[in-house]
């Protein structure tokens, strides 16, 4: 398969390592690209310009491009990286979910409540932490994730089994370009989730 990573970062380079594992060809596509070139883990690298949604069959987007990008509006079959783990799980491997997401506060409540369920082999990933695909790589059977506003805002299948939302204030306006669609993003989960789940909202 043709796999499109747009943007080169922590996140899509886990995934590339994956994708390259089992035998896809990867590209990336990054602004910081000025030309083409191979990067120190002999990745193709392109400026963002040079991407062809008509010679890709699946696109993944990292979290900190806008939708308002012209990779992303120019992109024909794009997922969020949530979307595509959850299309890996199946009846032998589903892990269990728990999202944290907020203006304030994720980070510290993530790890703090990775410790608290240590016991029972909690790890954390997301924003912080291990890359969702080393996630399942590993087979973590309980996952504590930072969730960002704009994985949320990508992400149009995939739920947690617990959504907490600690807070939300106007940020990222400039991502978002209003507060109106920051908040949908942070809500937007809601209607993904099961009547099975829970979510607890300030």
């Amino acid at each position: 398969m043709k796999i499109s990573l747009l943007g080169h970062g922590k996140t899509t380079l886990a995934l590339g390592r994956f994708f390259k594992k089992n035998h896809n060809e990867v590209k990336f596509f990054d602004d910081k690209f000025t030309s083409f070139h191979k990067d120190n883990e002999g990745f193709l690298c392109y400026p963002s310009k040079d991407f062809n949604p008509n010679d890709s069959q699946l696109e993944v987007v990292s979290p900190g491009i806008s939708f308002t990008h012209p990779l992303v509006i120019r992109a024909k079959h794009l997922v969020s990286e949530y979307d595509y783990i959850d299309s890996l799980f199946n009846s032998v491997f589903t892990p269990t979910i728990i999202s944290i997401s907020g203006t304030n506060g994720k980070t510290t409540t993530t790890e703090m409540l990775t410790m608290l369920l240590e016991d029972f082999k909690a790890v954390s990933g997301g924003n912080i932490g291990t890359p969702l695909i080393e996630l399942f790589e590993k087979q973590s059977s309980l996952w504590v994730l930072e969730t960002s506003s704009f994985s949320l805002h990508y992400t149009n299948k995939a739920h947690p089994l617990i959504y907490l939302l600690i807070n939300v204030e106007a940020d990222h306006l400039t991502w978002h370009c209003n507060f109106e669609n920051y908040l949908n993003a942070k809500l937007k989960v809601l209607t993904l989730m099961p009547k099975t789940s829970l979510a607890i909202l300030p």
